[in-house]
C-alpha cells in the first residue's frame, strides 16, 4: 500500500484545509446572523463610503467617461467600493457591512495560503492549518457594532481591516516571488500594494514597506550568496526587472492619484488640520497603547509570535542550513517583521497621530505577521512534536473562544472584553427606533429640522446617524440635520450660535454624577464642558423657552420653543461660568451684536451699509487672513421679513481678475430671531480653509435664493458685476 501522508491530494493530507474551509463558512453564517441582528444605521465614516459608490455607480449608469478619483466625496478613493458596493448601488446596507468584516478575513486566509505555499507533507498541511485558523481568529476582525460599555477598535463599515487585509494579500505576493524569484507573483503584490492607496493614503507607507521588506530579503540573500560564494546567477535579473515592474506600477497609481482631486489641496489641507485636532483629542499614554495592541492582536498570537522568536534564535544556533539559500530568503523576511511594526506603529502615532485609533496600524500587523510565515511552518517541521502539539492548541483555542461567542446570543461583556472583541449586536434598538420616531413626528409636521448634539459616548452618534442615513436614503422627504459640538477642523469645542441656532438638542441624561463634581471648578476639557452643559440642559423647562418631546432611557430630545428666552438663559449659564481659553476664544464673537460692539472690527472693514433691495442690511463685511487662507465675518439686519427668507444664502466666490470663480462657500441667512432689543445684529462666519491661489484677487458675495433658477437679492451701492449682483471687494494684502 502506497504512503497517502506524503501526497497533498490525497484524503488524509486534504483534511486539515476541509477544516479551514469549514471554518470560514461558519465564521460568514455568524457574521451574517449578527449583521441581520444589528438595528444600527452605518456610521459617520460608512456613510461616506455609501456615498461614494452611489455617486459611482450614479456616474456607470450615465455611460460617460469619468475618473472615479473625482467622483464626490473625494477624499475617499474608489478602491472602497470593492468593498462596500461592488456590484451596484442599494441603499440596503447589511451586505456592505458583512463584507466589511469578512472579506478581510478571507484575504488573511488566502495570504497564509500564498505565502506557506503547497504543503508537501500532512504534517505541514496542519501546520499550514493551524496557522491560518489563528490568523481569521485575529481580535481584530471582531468588532460589529459601536459599543460605549465595551468599545471595539473598529465597528461595522470601516475600511480599515479591509485594507489590512489587502496589504496582506500584497506582503503574501511579495513573499512568494521571493522564494521562487517569480516576477509574476512580484507583480500581484505590487498590485495589491497600489490598491492599498486607492482604499486609504496610508497606502503610501504600505508600499514604502513593502519596497523596503523587498529590498532587505534580497540584500540579506546577496550577503549570504557572496559569504559562502554560492552561485547566484539569476539574482540580478530579478533584481532588475522585479525593481522595474514594481516602480512603474506603484509610480502609476501614485501618479493617477496626484493628479487627481483624490489628492487636492483641499483634501491635504483638510487632513493636515485634521491630523492637529486628532493629536490633541486622540492622545493616549504608552501603556494605553501597549493594551490596545494586545488587545487587538489576542494573547494567543502575541505568545505564538514570542514562542516563534525564541524557536527562531534556537534553531539558527542548532541547525547548520546556511548553505541552503532559501534560508537567507527565511530570514530575511523574519527580520523585515519588527521593520515592518515599528515603522507602522511611528506611521500611526507620529505620521497619523492616530492616538486611541490603533486600527490605523493594522494593515502593518498583518503584513508583519505574513512575513513571518516561512520561517515559523519551516522551523515547525523541525521541532519536537510536544512543540508542534503546544502550537496547534495555541493556534486553534482562540477559534473555539470566538465560535463560541458567535454562537451565544449574549455573551458577558467582561468575556468579550478579556478577548479584545466586541460582537454584541442590538443593544441600541431603543435610540434607533428613538430617532425613527423623531424623524416620523418631522415628517407629520412636514418639516425638516436642525439637530444639535454633544460628541460623548456611542448613543447620540447612533441617534444622529439614523438623520444622516435617511437623508441620503430619502433626500426629497424631511429629514433633521445634525450639527456635531466636534470639529475636525477647528477643534472639539462647544460653540453657543451652533446652539443657539438649531431647533432640537440632543442630550444625555446619565451625566448628573459627572457633573456635580465639574460646577465650583474651573471647566478645562472638552468632555468636561459637554458634561456640564448637558446636566443643565437636563434641568431646563419652558420658562427657559426649551420643551422634551422624546424622553428615552439615556438620551433626552429638547426642542427650542422661544428662542429668545433660551439665548437669555444660555447666556447667563455662560457667564455663570470659568471656561478654558479655547471655548472663550470660539465664542468671542456673540450670535446677536449692535454697532458699538462691532465697531472693533472697523480696520478689517471691506464692505459696510450695503441695502439689499429694502429685505436685508449688510452692516459690516470684514475680511481677515489666516494661516491657511482667508476668513470671512459678517453682521446683518433683515429689514423686511418675507417666507422666503428661510431660503435665502449668501455665496461668497474667491475669483481673479477676470471675475473667474476659484472657490466658493455659503452660508444660510435662514432664521433672524434676535431674542435681545438691542442687539440686532446677526453674526456668522466662513472661512476659505486652503492656500489662497496666487491668482485670487477679489471676493464676490451676493444674496440669492437656490430655487426657481437662482432668485438673487440686488445690492445698492459697491463694485459690481454679473449685471449688479455680485459685490467685489479686494482681499487684503498678506502671506496665504
Amino acid at each position: 500500500m502506497k504512503n497517502t501522508t506524503e501526497h497533498p491530494l490525497r484524503c488524509q493530507a486534504v483534511i486539515p484545509h476541509v477544516i479551514v474551509i469549514l471554518w470560514l463558512i461558519y465564521l460568514g453564517t455568524m457574521i451574517w446572523q449578527h449583521d441581520v441582528q444589528s438595528v444600527q444605521t452605518p456610521h459617520h465614516d460608512p456613510l461616506t463610503y455609501m456615498e461614494k459608490a452611489m455617486n459611482f455607480w450614479k456616474a456607470v449608469d450615465q455611460g460617460k467617461l469619468f475618473n472615479p478619483l473625482n467622483i464626490e466625496p473625494t477624499a475617499r478613493p474608489p478602491g472602497t467600493i470593492l468593498m462596500s458596493y461592488p456590484f451596484g448601488f442599494l441603499f440596503d446596507y447589511k451586505g456592505f457591512l458583512f463584507r466589511s468584516v469578512f472579506l478581510p478575513i478571507l484575504c488573511i486566509v488566502i495570504a497564509v495560503y500564498m505565502a506557506a505555499g503547497i504543503p508537501r507533507t500532512s504534517s505541514e498541511g496542519w501546520g499550514m492549518a493551524a496557522v491560518t485558523i489563528l490568523f481569521s481568529a485575529i481580535p481584530m476582525f471582531y468588532n460589529f457594532d459601536c459599543n460605549e460599555i465595551n468599545p471595539g477598535s473598529t465597528h461595522w463599515g470601516l475600511v480599515d481591516n479591509f485594507q489590512a487585509g489587502i496589504a496582506a494579500l500584497a506582503a503574501a505576493g511579495f513573499v512568494k516571488s521571493l522564494k521562487a524569484r517569480s516576477l509574476v507573483w512580484l507583480m500581484w503584490g505590487a498590485f495589491c500594494g497600489s490598491f492599498t492607496l486607492l482604499i486609504k493614503p496610508s497606502g503610501l507607507m504600505i508600499m514604502a514597506l513593502l519596497t523596503a521588506t523587498w529590498l532587505i530579503v534580497v540584500i540579506v540573500e546577496w550577503l549570504w550568496a557572496r559569504k559562502y560564494q554560492q552561485s547566484n546567477s539569476d539574482l540580478h535579473r530579478y533584481v532588475v526587472i522585479g525593481g522595474i515592474q514594481t516602480f512603474l506600477i506603484f509610480s502609476v497609481v501614485v501618479l493617477l492619484c496626484f493628479f487627481s482631486n483624490y489628492f487636492s489641496i483641499e483634501n491635504f489641507a483638510y487632513a493636515k488640520r485634521a491630523m492637529k485636532v486628532m493629536g490633541d483629542v486622540l492622545k493616549v499614554p504608552p501603556l494605553q497603547i501597549l493594551s490596545l495592541l494586545f488587545g487587538s492582536a489576542g494573547i494567543a498570537f502575541v505568545l505564538w509570535v514570542l514562542g516563534k522568536v525564541v524557536l527562531s534564535i534556537y534553531y539558527c544556533f542548532s541547525r547548520n542550513d546556511r548553505y541552503n539559500p532559501l534560508s537567507a530568503k527565511k530570514v530575511g523576511l523574519l527580520l523585515s517583521t519588527p521593520v515592518i511594526w515599528s515603522l507602522g506603529v511611528w506611521y500611526w502615532l507620529v505620521v497619523q497621530t492616530g492616538g486611541n485609533q490603533v486600527r490605523y496600524f493594522y494593515p502593518f500587523f498583518l503584513m508583519g505577521a505574513v512575513c513571518m510565515i516561512p520561517m515559523s511552518l519551516h522551523i515547525l517541521q523541525y521541532s519536537h512534536r510536544w512543540i508542534r502539539l503546544a502550537e496547534f492548541v495555541l493556534c486553534f483555542l482562540p477559534a473555539l473562544n470566538i465560535g463560541a461567542l458567535l454562537a451565544l446570543e449574549s455573551p458577558s461583556i467582561q468575556w468579550q472584553w478579556l478577548t479584545g472583541v466586541s460582537v454584541s449586536v442590538g443593544k441600541d434598538r431603543e435610540e434607533v427606533n428613538q430617532a425613527y420616531a423623531f424623524l416620523d413626528e418631522l415628517r407629520r409636521r412636514n418639516m425638516s429640522a436642525n439637530l444639535y448634539s454633544f460628541y460623548l459616548g456611542a448613543l447620540p452618534d447612533i441617534f444622529v446617524t439614523v438623520g444622516i442615513y435617511e437623508g441620503m436614503v430619502n433626500p426629497d422627504l424631511p429629514v433633521f440635520k445634525t450639527v456635531l459640538s466636534v470639529d475636525w477642523v477647528r477643534g472639539f469645542i462647544i460653540r453657543t450660535d451652533q446652539l443657539l441656532d438649531v431647533d432640537f438638542i440632543l442630550i444625555r441624561k446619565d451625566l448628573d454624577l459627572l457633573s456635580e463634581k465639574l460646577f465650583d471648578r474651573q471647566i478645562d476639557p472638552y468632555f468636561s464642558e459637554c458634561i456640564v452643559f448637558q446636566a443643565w440642559l437636563c434641568g431646563l423647562n419652558e420658562s427657559a423657552g426649551v420643551k422634551t418631546v422624546s424622553d428615552g432611557r439615556v438620551l433626552q430630545l429638547l426642542e427650542i420653543i422661544d428662542r429668545k428666552m433660551f439665548a437669555y438663559a444660555v447666556e447667563s449659564f455662560v457667564a455663570a461660568h470659568s471656561w478654558r481659553p479655547e471655548f472663550i476664544a470660539a465664542n468671542s464673537q456673540r450670535q446677536w451684536s449692535n454697532e458699538a460692539e462691532v465697531s472693533g472690527y472697523a480696520g478689517d472693514t471691506a464692505a459696510k451699509e450695503l441695502d439689499f433691495e429694502g429685505i436685508y442690511r449688510l452692516h459690516v463685511l470684514s475680511l481677515r487672513r489666516t494661516d491657511t487662507g482667508l476668513k470671512v465675518e459678517l453682521w446683518w439686519e433683515e429689514l423686511r421679513h418675507e417666507d422666503a427668507n428661510r431660503q435665502r444664502i449668501v455665496f461668497f466666490h474667491l475669483v481673479d481678475q477676470s471675475g473667474k470663480i476659484l472657490h466658493n462657500l455659503s452660508l444660510p441667512l435662514d432664521k433672524y430671531d434676535p431674542p435681545f432689543d438691542n442687539r440686532r445684529w446677526r453674526y456668522g462666519s466662513v472661512t476659505f480653509d486652503q492656500p489662497l491661489p496666487n491668482e485670487a484677487t477679489s471676493l464676490a458675495f451676493g444674496i440669492f435664493r437656490p430655487i426657481n433658477g437662482n432668485e438673487f437679492l440686488k445690492p445698492d451701492k459697491g463694485v459690481r458685476d454679473w449685471g449688479g449682483i455680485r459685490v467685489l471687494v479686494p482681499i487684503p494684502a498678506g502671506g496665504s
